[in-house]
């Protein structure tokens, strides 16, 4: 289980370093661009849900206290 979690890591900080060089290394098509460096704050989204599912396995599972 954590495994799948920690993938989730490895996507977002992919995503991350894509978004990086999207913003401020690639020279092409501003609408590339523009996609690129979209993807940085989605993988920031996705690297903290992975890290924090990591940790906490159980984090958004509902609980119910009698």
């Amino acid at each position: 289980m954590a495994l799948g979690f920690l993938i989730l890591v490895v996507v977002g900080v992919s995503a991350i370093v894509t978004g990086f060089y999207g913003a401020f290394v690639y020279k092409g098509s501003k609408n590339v661009s523009v996609v690129l460096s979209l993807l940085m704050p989605v993988g920031l989204l996705i690297a903290i849900i992975g890290i924090l599912l990591t940790v906490l396995p159980n984090f958004f599972q509902e609980t119910i206290i009698w």
